[in-house]
């Protein structure tokens, strides 16, 4: 955590945790990472051996605050184009970005509204009481290979939904080799890849009806993110004078 203030930023979830805590949030849980930081973004197999893009670090979830995870990657990003040597706007900017991209998954992913089968005044009627689960069961069974993403939810109008999305991505991206530019792409993908594992444990209608279309979410957790940046720095540097005076012990544990 001595390395650098994205090591340290990278290895005290636990502080920034806390700092939300205190504050207000939406009501909306979904099935939080609770360290969705840069890093923890990344590439695995799936089972058919394709390569996903994915949140690929689960030591930290829970249900919770959806916010808190959208929180953390954007300031995460703000710490990282800070690290880079970006200056302050083009770090609000990374994390705009980013906090944008997350937004405007949520509209993007493919939410349709599940009704009763056609099949149904014929035959028994569906053994799910969510007409989502039907479709996203049915579709897992029927087609050979089926959107990994595949979720369903009940609105807050009573109504029953399913979401789906395909994604292919290939590659691997090193946040510290990134230009300013690049860090905010990166984030946007990220933003991206959160929304989506959001939706599959939370209410994404309600989620996407709070953010709504406009920048103004954008624009105020990039500011959070950018603020948090200058937290993070002066919380590294009190590690490492405590470390010089002999407060602590620094141990490597490479």
């Amino acid at each position: 955590m001595l390395s650098s203030p994205f090591a340290f930023f990278r290895g005290g979830p636990a502080i920034m945790a806390s700092d939300p805590a205190a504050t207000p949030t939406t009501g909306i849980t979904v099935q939080a990472c609770g360290d969705a930081h840069l890093l923890n973004f990344g590439l695995f197999g799936s089972p058919e051996r394709h390569l996903v893009f994915s949140v690929n670090d689960f030591d930290e979830t829970l249900s919770g605050p959806w916010e808190w995870d959208v929180k953390r990657l954007a300031a995460s990003v703000a710490v990282a184009a800070r690290q880079n040597g970006c200056s302050r706007r083009q770090q609000l900017e990374a994390a705009r970005t980013t906090v944008r991209a997350y937004r405007e998954a949520m509209l993007f992913l493919q939410i349709k509204q599940a009704e009763a089968s056609v099949l149904e005044p014929h035959l028994q009627p569906s053994g799910y009481d969510n007409h989502g689960e039907r479709v996203v069961t049915g579709q897992r069974l029927l087609q050979t290979v089926p959107d990994i993403f595949l979720g369903w939810s009940r609105g807050p109008d009573g109504d029953d939904y399913y979401v789906r999305q395909l994604w292919d991505m290939k590659g691997g991206i090193d946040p510290a080799k990134l230009t300013p530019g690049g860090v905010g792409v990166y984030g946007g993908l990220c933003g991206w890849t959160l929304a989506r594992a959001h939706c599959r444990g939370g209410d994404e209608v309600a989620i996407a009806a709070y953010l709504g279309s406009s920048e103004a979410f954008d624009d105020a957790v990039a500011t959070f993110a950018v603020t948090y940046a200058d937290v993070n720095d002066h919380d590294h540097r009190m590690l490492a004078a405590a470390v010089e005076a002999g407060k602590l012990k620094a141990v490597n544990d490479l």
